[in-house]
């Protein structure tokens, strides 16, 4: 809503002609920065699920934006001073907004429970079946039809002394096996009961501690697919897009350097230096976060190419680094350090709100 409003006062400054703004065409350059703050942040898309079936009216509002900013544009016509810069930030923020527009859609209910239906499988062909039957017996071979049913595999509850220990990289990558698993189970959709199987015996052979990490980065997964824009960002085309953005910030800031700016107050200036860096800053941080993501961990695991730009990402990025210290409290004077680090790299909160059903019955407060 700050943003709309922002975008209107900015055409209506433009259209006065003694208006207190005399500058047209530096309010057209910071309107494309509107767009980048509406884009939001990688970390956070939807509040509650709910949030995502109403990706018809974020798209309807960018559709709403980038015409008020395409209006903001032809305002400032006679000023053509700034528009190169103005045009790189634009494409900039249009990246960015649609980035979260596309990523609402792709966790609303419908979209994402077809992402996970397939081609429906017409089973044998029964009547070919027959039909090659029927010619082996009246040629006389020995034919036979016989039936094997599934059989069903019982599991066997392994011995705790065979239980091998998982490293933390083992952990992410057995979580990512079984998101990609069970996440249509989000979807209303069914297993089969080899997965159920498969789930069931492999947390058997496992130590309660390695299961909870398992779950814990296993959901942390389905978090992401929900509630932020892991969908459009972990993929070629999200690197691609975000590549794009960053090189359209910094070429912007370039050109907006290289521009004369006699005619404009210092303080406009300042202005322009704080929104290009802030952006550009902004950026960095969001590739940080993607560059130490579990996502990033996961897919560069998954290239066993022997190639030696894999090979030196995975040790700058250290892959297969620590993500939970081994019991800080046997370190004593490492562990206010251990927790500083606990807080700043957790997944999550570490906490669940829940409706505590028997303090609303016993609350004297409550009529009956």
């Amino acid at each position: 809503m700050a943003t709309t409003f922002a975008v209107g006062l900015i055409s209506k400054s433009q259209g006065e002609k003694f208006g207190p703004f005399k500058n047209p065409d530096l309010l057209a350059f910071w309107t494309p920065f509107l767009l980048v703050h509406l884009g939001g942040p990688d970390t956070i898309t939807a509040f509650a699920l709910e949030d995502n079936e109403l990706w018809k009216r974020h798209a309807f509002g960018l559709v709403f934006q980038f015409r008020a900013v395409i209006y903001a544009f032809f305002q400032s016509y006679p000023y053509k001073k700034l528009w190169p810069p103005t045009v790189l930030m634009f494409i900039a923020g249009l990246i960015k907004y649609s980035d979260r527009t596309r990523a609402i859609y792709l966790a609303s209910s419908s979209r994402f429970k077809e992402s996970f239906l397939t081609e429906p499988d017409p089973g044998p062909n029964y009547v070919e079946l027959m039909d090659e039957y029927t010619s082996k017996i009246e040629a006389r071979l020995p034919t036979k039809i016989q039936m094997i049913p599934e059989t069903m595999r019982v599991n066997r509850i392994e011995n705790p002394k065979e239980r091998k220990k998982l490293t933390d990289l083992e952990v992410l990558q057995q979580a990512f096996k079984f998101f990609e698993t069970l996440k249509g189970l989000i979807a209303d959709l069914i297993f089969s009961f080899r997965e159920r199987n498969q789930s069931g015996d492999y947390f058997l052979k496992r130590t309660a501690r390695a299961a909870f990490k398992i779950v814990e980065v296993e959901l942390n997964f389905f978090f992401e697919i929900l509630y932020t824009k892991a969908t459009v960002v972990h993929d070629n085309f999200g690197y691609l897009l975000r590549f794009l953005s960053f090189s359209l910030n910094v070429a912007a800031l370039v050109v907006f350097h290289t521009i004369k700016k006699k005619e404009f107050k210092k303080f406009d200036i300042g202005i322009s230096y704080t929104l290009l860096g802030g952006t550009i800053f902004l950026d960095v941080i969001a590739f940080l976060m993607v560059l130490r993501s579990d996502w990033t961990a996961v897919t560069l695991t998954k290239l066993d190419h022997p190639n030696w730009v894999i090979r030196f990402l995975k040790e700058m990025l250290r892959v297969d680094r620590k993500r939970w210290p081994d019991d800080p409290r046997k370190k004593l004077k490492w562990y206010s350090l251990c927790k500083i680090q606990q807080v700043v790299w957790r997944r999550w909160s570490e906490s669940l709100s829940q409706y505590n059903l028997i303090d609303y019955c016993l609350d004297p407060r409550v009529e009956w």
